[in-house]
């Protein structure tokens, strides 16, 4: 799935004439800007792992991204431990939000 800057930065690519970008058809955005609801169901594997970053959980995390490297580009939905619901959010996007003092290293 991609996140909104990312599907953002592909229509803007599409606008340049005779590039891959260019060649995918307009109706096609829509699927891929949700294409699998999975991720913001609450047994997603991406759920999980933000569910261990928010909680500050930071051993399950790492122990994720070793098994499935690819989570790292995905997005959900999260609630933190304040009972904040943080929408379409990456990894990084939520450790950074977390105030993770890790990602500084």
């Amino acid at each position: 799935m991609l996140t909104r800057e990312q599907l953002h930065t592909f229509l803007c690519m599409r606008k340049l004439k005779a590039t891959l970008f260019s060649a995918v058809p307009r109706d096609l955005f829509p699927y891929m800007g949700q294409a699998s609801m999975a991720n913001f169901s609450k047994d997603s594997e991406i759920a999980k792992l933000l569910h261990h970053i928010a909680y500050g959980d930071l051993q399950s995390a790492k122990i994720m991204l070793e098994v499935n490297p690819g989570l790292v580009l995905q997005a959900g939905h999260v609630e933190t431990p304040s009972g904040l619901k943080v929408l379409h959010t990456t990894p990084l996007e939520c450790a950074l939000g977390a105030g993770d003092p890790e990602w500084r290293k």
